[in-house]
């Protein structure tokens, strides 16, 4: 049976960490901050969806310069998508959010659709015109 997504003891951020080619321990160690704080937020917020990936952005929002918040949601976008993958979530928000605006490419990110950086809430495909 495949375990499902957030675990508890972070085993499936671990894995997925432990699978990149990450060359340094001080990588390794920032994607699993990144990955744990994402978790932390959806397990308070009780669902993965757009609300608590807005959520996260928010509160990291006033840590983080917006180039260093992109990485981190870039981070975070690659994870989700792994765990789609590997059938551990049903959906990816950010995969959502991407089709919603027709966000193609490696440019894409949460933040492209998130006005004020991220103090306003999301506009739907039709209002972003």
């Amino acid at each position: 049976m495949i375990s499902r997504w957030p675990d508890s003891d972070h085993t499936r951020t671990g894995s997925y960490v432990a699978s990149l080619d990450l060359r340094n321990l001080k990588s390794r160690t920032c994607y699993q901050q990144v990955l744990h704080s994402f978790q932390d937020i959806v397990e308070r917020h009780g669902m993965l969806d757009q609300q608590a990936l807005q959520a996260w952005l928010r509160e990291l929002a006033s840590r983080w310069a917006t180039s260093t918040l992109l990485h981190r949601a870039r981070i975070i976008d690659r994870f989700l998508d792994h765990l789609l993958a590997t059938g551990a979530i049903d959906h990816n928000p950010v995969e959502a959010l991407r089709e919603a605006f027709q966000l193609f490419g490696e440019q894409a990110s949460p933040l492209a659709i998130m006005p004020n950086h991220l103090h306003q809430p999301t506009l739907s495909p039709s209002e972003a015109e």
